[in-house]
């Protein structure tokens, strides 16, 4: 098939690029959804809304975000328009009111498929900002979201820090921000200058360097406290260890939407038990999820 489209594949080839030793050029990566198309493999199958494309070393894609570059200008706006409706169909029942745990959260409203496409969307959207502020209570929405923003594209700082404390950039990020109010990297450079640092090239190296050593430790010290008491873990639990225990939950179910509204939700309750602050705080639509009736708590 994939000699319709120019591509000399052999058996060699394509056991090399399954086993990872042979790397897509851009040319096979953008045909490739095409040509499995061809053959009844649909594009979601190959690449999904959350994967991380790492395109190279300074700048990756969302799954998403790539699939939707495969589209025509048409084609985008339809699906634009499509996303806006469905989403907020979505979030007109979902945050309208929380039924009790028997319950289906939708029902019939949305076909199967399309309530999947709107739970992970709602994942994506939702799940590690509460995740942030439930594990970091300091942090407001827009500090979150800022966090976990950032760590879509993470500058090699973070990704260097994260590599040595074992965790993902996101935590980095998100931790930086609790701490410090702003990123790593604007962390570093701050101290560094404010320790006199000189402004030739070795001079503020080794500065960064030293500052770097000392900011991986006080993020890694972080990254093994305990979390709060709203959490009820026992003493020897960790931040990571929830982290790790909600991550995994949440992809256990990518598959189930009722599942991943009904674990997002929850986050949503535990990051507000967690901060232990007015719901008006909060923006209109993370209120609708912790007080659907209305009321302050």
């Amino acid at each position: 098939m994939a000699g319709r489209f120019g591509f000399k594949w052999g058996r060699s080839s394509v056991a090399a690029l399954e086993g990872g030793t042979r790397k897509l050029t851009i040319e096979e990566l953008v045909m490739l959804p095409v040509i499995l198309g061809e053959v009844g493999l649909p594009v979601d199958r190959l690449i999904q809304d959350t994967d991380v494309i790492a395109v190279n070393d300074g700048f990756a894609l969302w799954g998403r975000s790539f699939r939707r570059q495969l589209l025509n200008r048409n084609e985008r706006s339809a699906l634009h328009k499509a996303e806006a409706a469905h989403v907020k169909e979505f979030e007109d029942v979902v945050f309208a009111e929380i039924p009790a745990p028997d319950e289906p959260y939708i029902g019939d409203y949305l076909n199967p498929d399309e309530r999947l496409r709107n739970a992970r969307f709602y994942l994506d959207r939702y799940a590690y900002v509460l995740l942030g502020m439930a594990l970091w209570p300091q942090l407001d929405d827009v500090q979150a979201r800022k966090a976990v923003a950032r760590s879509v594209h993470p500058a090699e700082a973070d990704r260097k820090v994260a590599a040595k404390i074992d965790a993902d950039p996101l935590i980095v990020s998100l931790m930086a921000e609790a701490l410090w109010g702003r990123s790593l990297v604007e962390e570093r450079d701050a101290r560094a200058e404010s320790r006199g640092a000189r402004h030739d090239a070795r001079g503020l190296q080794g500065a960064r360097g030293y500052v770097t050593r000392e900011l991986t430790q006080e993020l890694l010290d972080e990254w093994k406290s305990r979390p709060g008491p709203a959490w009820g873990y026992p003493e020897d639990r960790t931040k990571r260890d929830a982290y790790e225990n909600w991550t995994r939950t949440l992809y256990m179910h990518y598959d189930d939407a009722v599942r991943l509204e009904q674990v997002v939700i929850s986050l949503a309750r535990l990051a507000r038990q967690a901060r232990g602050v007015p719901l008006q705080e909060f923006p209109d639509e993370l209120r609708r999820i912790f007080d659907p009736t209305g009321e302050s708590a």
